[in-house]
């Protein structure tokens, strides 16, 4: 997954910044106006020949997967969360969901199949691979290949 890391120590994790939509990049982590976070899929800017430039950010929320398309102006302020990213490697899959092992330290976690989403059929030919997954705050919000 390509998206944003912390490294800043003064920031916290899980720590949120306004920024103006066009900054906004696939992969980075929004709160939305309901306070729920949301992944973004795509992010495409508009600016027509009169008129107020857009942003048409697609994205997914992380806690049931529902997909949503919101437009704004290109400079209105939007709040990005922070993630971190951590290389984990692809175990095995068992009743739970699938398991994945931090290279590093050891540490298994069991990611559910349906936070794997369309990837569930996928993850069995990464076996030995490594996946970035990112976590803000413990809890699971996106993933990919390193």
């Amino acid at each position: 997954m390509t998206g944003p890391v912390i490294r800043n120590a003064n920031m916290k994790s899980g720590a949120v910044v306004k920024v103006i939509a066009s900054q906004v990049r696939k992969g980075n982590v929004l709160e939305g106006e309901d306070s729920k976070l949301y992944v973004v899929l795509s992010a495409e800017n508009f600016h027509p020949g009169k008129g107020t430039p857009t942003t048409q950010v697609d994205m997914r929320r992380i806690s049931d997967g529902i997909k949503v398309s919101v437009r704004y102006k290109t400079t209105d302020q939007v709040e990005r969360a922070f993630v971190e990213t951590h290389a984990y490697q692809y175990l095995y899959e068992d009743s739970d969901g699938f398991v994945f092992m931090n290279p590093q330290n050891y540490e298994q976690v069991t990611v559910p199949r349906d936070v794997i989403g369309d990837l569930a059929t996928k993850v069995v030919v990464l076996a030995g691979i490594v996946a970035a997954t990112a976590f803000l705050i413990g809890a699971l919000v996106g993933r990919g290949r390193r």
